[in-house]
C-alpha cells in the first residue's frame, strides 16, 4: 500500500513509519516542517511539507489533496492534534483514499473534555464527579463542593495548564489562571488518588484489532510521558470496547487513575496517536491498522520503551541529588537498559533529527513566549 503519515514531527509518527516500511509498504512522512523525526527516517519514501493547518487550514487541506493525488495514495493515517484539520476535510478525503479517522463532527465530541465525560457517563462507565465551568461566578459557587478538585481546561494538553489542590502539583499553578468561558470552558473535578494508567487502541467499525495499555513511570512535567510499561490490558480493554460500540473507526487513546483498591477512573480521552503505539509488536501494529478483521490483539504487561534522550539524563539528575539511593541507581540502570522509541542503530538519522527539532521549537518557544512542550504542537493545534 501507499501510505502516508501526518505529524511527521512525533516519535509515534516515526514508528509508523518504521512498522510500515518495515512491512514492505510506501510510506510518504508529511509535516509543516522538514527535516522532521518521520521524514529522516530510511523507511520514508519522501518527506512532504505542507502548510502549517493552525494559520492556514485552507491551504493545508488543499496541499493534503494534492499529496493524495500526486503520490496514489491509499491510506491517510493522522498523529497529532493535525487529525483535526484533516478530519474537516473527510468526505473529499474519503472519495480518494482511505482515512483513519472519523469526521470532524464525530471527533469534536472525543476531544472536548466536558462532552467526553458526559459521553462516558451515559454509558456508565467510572470518571470522577465532574462540572463544567463557563464563568469565574460559576467556578466560585461550585468550588465548595470539591474540598479535593482538579480543573483543566475543556481544550488542552500535556496537563500544563491543570490547576489542583492535591497531589505532587498542589498549588503549582494558581486558581485566578483558571478564566472559563462559554466558549472555552474549564471541567472542574473530584480529585481522585491513584497511579496513572493509559491506553491505545485501534478500532474499525468499533471493533478492536489492537490495545495496549501502559503507564508512564517518568514524565516530563506534569503530562507527557518519556517512560513507558506496559500493564494488564483488560481493564481498559473493557472501557474502550464501550466507547467504541458506537462504531468508532480510528485510534483511541485514554487517560484512567487506577486507585489502591484497583479500581479504574476514566479521565480524558484523545482520538489520535498517543506513546501506546511504541509498545505493540510491530507486526501487530501493522496487521491491526491495515486488516479490520485482524483478530483482538492486546499487548502483554511488561514491554517497555522510553524516549532516551529525556528519560536517562531525567534518571541521572535525580540519582545525583540522592547518590546513594538504591532506587535511584535502579531508575537509571533501568533507563540505560531501555529501548529507545528513537535511537536505532539501523536507522539512526532521526536521532539526530531530534536534536534539531528541538532547537527549532525552542526558537519558537523564545519568540513566542511560550513553553517548550506547547511551542512542539503550536501550528497544529486545535481548540473548537
Amino acid at each position: 500500500m501507499r501510505i502516508l503519515i501526518t505529524g511527521a514531527r512525533a516519535p509515534v509518527a516515526l514508528e509508523l513509519v518504521r512498522a510500515l516500511g518495515t512491512a514492505g509498504h510506501c510510506v510518504y512522512a508529511a509535516d509543516s516542517f522538514t527535516p522532521n523525526l518521520a521524514g529522516s527516517s530510511r523507511y520514508a519514501a519522501a518527506a512532504l511539507q505542507l502548510p502549517a493547518p493552525r494559520y492556514d487550514p485552507e491551504s493545508f487541506r488543499a496541499a493534503l489533496r494534492t499529496a493524495v493525488a500526486r503520490y496514489h495514495i491509499d491510506l491517510i493515517i493522522p498523529t497529532c492534534e493535525e487529525i483535526f484539520y484533516v478530519a474537516m476535510d473527510h468526505a473529499a478525503l474519503a472519495a480518494e483514499t482511505q482515512l483513519l479517522s472519523e469526521p470532524i463532527e464525530q471527533l469534536v465530541d472525543w476531544h472536548h473534555k466536558g462532552r467526553f465525560q458526559q459521553r462516558a457517563a451515559a454509558l456508565g462507565l467510572t470518571t470522577p464527579r465532574t462540572v463544567m465551568i463557563n464563568s469565574t461566578a460559576e467556578l466560585v459557587a461550585q468550588l465548595p463542593a470539591f474540598p479535593r478538585y482538579l480543573l483543566k481546561p475543556a481544550y488542552s494538553r500535556f496537563a500544563t495548564r491543570v490547576i489542583t489542590n492535591c497531589g505532587p502539583y498542589a498549588g503549582t499553578r494558581s486558581l485566578a489562571a483558571c478564566q472559563p468561558t462559554p466558549a472555552q470552558p474549564w471541567l472542574l473535578q473530584e480529585f481522585i488518588e491513584g497511579e496513572a494508567v493509559c491506553s491505545y487502541t485501534i478500532l474499525h467499525g468499533g471493533r478492536i484489532t489492537a490495545h495496549a495499555a501502559y503507564t508512564t513511570p517518568q514524565t516530563a512535567g506534569l503530562g507527557a510521558g518519556i517512560t513507558f510499561v506496559t500493564v494488564d490490558g483488560q481493564a481498559s480493554l473493557t472501557v474502550a470496547a464501550a466507547l467504541g460500540s458506537s462504531g468508532y473507526s480510528g485510534q483511541l487513546a485514554l487517560d484512567f487513575v487506577r486507585t489502591s483498591t484497583g479500581d479504574y477512573y476514566l479521565l480524558e480521552c484523545n482520538p489520535r496517536s498517543t506513546s501506546g503505539i511504541h509498545l505493540l509488536q510491530r507486526d501487530q501494529l501493522v496487521r491491526a491498522l491495515l486488516d479490520r478483521h485482524a483478530p483482538t490483539w492486546v499487548e502483554p504487561a511488561g514491554r517497555r520503551g522510553q524516549i532516551g534522550a529525556l528519560a536517562i539524563p531525567a534518571a541521572g539528575a535525580a540519582l545525583l541529588r540522592r547518590p546513594v539511593s538504591f532506587e535511584r541507581w535502579a531508575m537509571l540502570l533501568s533507563a540505560i537498559r531501555t529501548p529507545d522509541v528513537i535511537m536505532a542503530a539501523t536507522d539512526p538519522r532521526p536521532a539526530l533529527t531530534q536534536l534539531l527539532q528541538t532547537v527549532r521549537f525552542a526558537a519558537i518557544s523564545h519568540r513566542r513566549r511560550i513553553s517548550l512542550i506547547a511551542a512542539t504542537t503550536d501550528d497544529i493545534e486545535w481548540n473548537g
